[in-house]
C-alpha cells in the first residue's frame, strides 16, 4: 500500500516553479506538469476526465473552453473550468487543438485548487514551500526554559486582594476582569 503524503501534496509550490503572469493576465502560475508531478509524488490515486466546451465565434462552432473533473481516491471529485483567451480565437496561430490544450490545463489546475493543491496561487499568499516547511518545523518545536521556582527572584508574587467594588463589571453584571 502506498502512503499518501498530504503534507507534500498541499504544501505551497517552491518559488522556483512559480512563473510570473503574462502581460494582461491575473496572477502568477505554476505549469501544468508540476501539478501532475505533485499528484504523482504524493502517492495518491487520481483520475482526470476532460471535455471541450463549444461556442459560436464569428459564426463558427469553436472550442471556447474545457470542463474537467478530477477524482482523488478517498477524497472525492471536483470540476474545473478553463477558457480560451478571445485573442486566440481571432488568431490563425491558435487552432482548436492548442486552445483545448490551454483550456484543459487551466481546468485541471482549477480543479486541483479545490482540493487545496496550489491554492496559494489563487488566494494571493506569497508563502513558499520552503517558508511553509520552516514555519511547520517551528510550530512543531517547543522551547522549554527551566527556572528554579525555589529561588526568590523566580517566585511569582501573590496578587494583592482587591475590594469587590473595584472590579469592572459588564453591562449584564458579570465580572469583566479577573479579580487577581
Amino acid at each position: 500500500m502506498v502512503k499518501i503524503d498530504t503534507g507534500k501534496l498541499l504544501s505551497p509550490f517552491p518559488s522556483n516553479l512559480v512563473r510570473k503572469a503574462p502581460a494582461g493576465k491575473f496572477g502568477d502560475y505554476v505549469p501544468h506538469a508540476n501539478y501532475v508531478e505533485r499528484l504523482r509524488d504524493s502517492g495518491l490515486k487520481y483520475s482526470w476526465t476532460c471535455e471541450p466546451i463549444y461556442g459560436t465565434h464569428n459564426g463558427e462552432n469553436r472550442i471556447v473552453g474545457a470542463k474537467g473533473t478530477i477524482t482523488i481516491e478517498d477524497m472525492g471529485s471536483y470540476d474545473g473550468f478553463g477558457d480560451i483567451d478571445t485573442f486566440k480565437l481571432n488568431n490563425e496561430k491558435f487552432n482548436d487543438g492548442t486552445n483545448l490544450k490551454d483550456a484543459e490545463s487551466d481546468a485541471f489546475k482549477r480543479a486541483c485548487m479545490r482540493f487545496g493543491l496550489g491554492v496559494e496561487l489563487w488566494s494571493g499568499s506569497t508563502q513558499t514551500e520552503e517558508e511553509y516547511a520552516a514555519e511547520t518545523a517551528r510550530e512543531a518545536s517547543v522551547e522549554v526554559t527551566k527556572k528554579d521556582m525555589r529561588l526568590k527572584e523566580n517566585k511569582v508574587p501573590n496578587p494583592e486582594p482587591r475590594p469587590m467594588d473595584d472590579l469592572l463589571l459588564n453591562d449584564d453584571g458579570t465580572i469583566a476582569e479577573a479579580p487577581f
